[in-house]
């Protein structure tokens, strides 16, 4: 979670509950300055965490209970405060609070796609409402080439959304110029190695992932993916980091039109890691 989320949710849980509390991760490790509990030297949960648990019981610590803290399916941390088993209604403060202020938090936050975002992420997601005219219509506006044979690349960088985009920075500004940054660096990785083709669309579809639109115009597609495959960690070397050790990817077939692109995309959507 965000530093900033965390202190909100600190600051406000504790003005209602007036009661010590602490905030971990997901792993049950606490975040500085969000934790009363400094007696709380090891955090071992008696079951695991799920949607249907509302507080959860800590071993060695029978005043204490930890509340799961979702965003949709996904967990996000623990609040660990002093409250009993019965005390059913402290629970459900604690989850009905921090589930209104993560959901403001994330919405507030979420980051701004630009157009070339908002076109791939559709091409994914929604490709049955983009014709093949539109397709080439919005390509044009944007600046890129039609007459360029082109395959679908799909990268996912895991850590990308938890490392980058939910922790550091102050949120809005700092997540838009670490995407912008990030697609800068896979344009560069592919420019760097296949420097004959630079026609390239590259666009942030959400999560951890980013979907490169490749120019194959002077490049043979089985030439350009057994290199790729073949110096994949070459290629991807420079979009990992202590934030992203793990970099997949997957590789659509050439298309040679506008109404062939969806088909490279679907393809894309298998990765695999080499």
């Amino acid at each position: 979670m965000s530093p900033y989320l965390i202190e909100e949710l600190f600051e406000q849980l504790k003005r209602v509950l007036n009661k010590p509390l602490m905030i971990s991760d997901a792993n049950g490790r606490p975040y500085a300055g969000a934790n009363d509990l400094q007696k709380l030297k090891e955090l071992v949960l008696s079951e695991q965490p799920s949607r249907d648990k509302s507080s959860i019981a800590i071993e060695r610590h029978p005043e204490l209970r930890a509340v799961p803290l979702y965003s949709e399916d996904r967990l996000l941390g623990l609040v660990i405060a002093e409250v009993s088993v019965e005390d059913i209604q402290t629970t459900q403060i604690i989850t009905s609070m921090s589930g209104l202020i993560i959901q403001q938090f994330l919405s507030l936050h979420k980051p701004r796609p630009d157009a070339v975002d908002l076109l791939l992420t559709r091409l994914v997601y929604r490709p049955q409402t983009l014709d093949e005219g539109e397709l080439e219509q919005q390509m044009a506006a944007l600046g890129y080439r039609l007459d360029v044979q082109r395959c679908a690349v799909l990268i996912e960088l895991t850590g990308f959304w938890d490392n980058y985009l939910q922790t550091v920075g102050q949120p809005l500004g700092e997540k838009q110029n670490l995407i912008a940054a990030k697609k800068r660096d896979i344009s560069q990785s592919l420019i760097s190695f296949f420097s004959k083709n630079q026609d390239n669309v590259v666009g942030y579809i959400g999560n951890d992932r980013f979907l490169i639109l490749k120019d194959l115009s002077s490049t043979d597609f089985n030439r350009f993916s057994d290199l790729f495959i073949t110096h994949y960690a070459e290629v991807t070397n420079i979009l990992r980091n202590i934030y992203i050790k793990d970099v997949t990817a997957g590789l659509g077939s050439p298309s040679f039109s506008a109404a062939d692109l969806p088909a490279s995309v679907e393809e894309s959507l298998q990765l695999t890691k080499w």
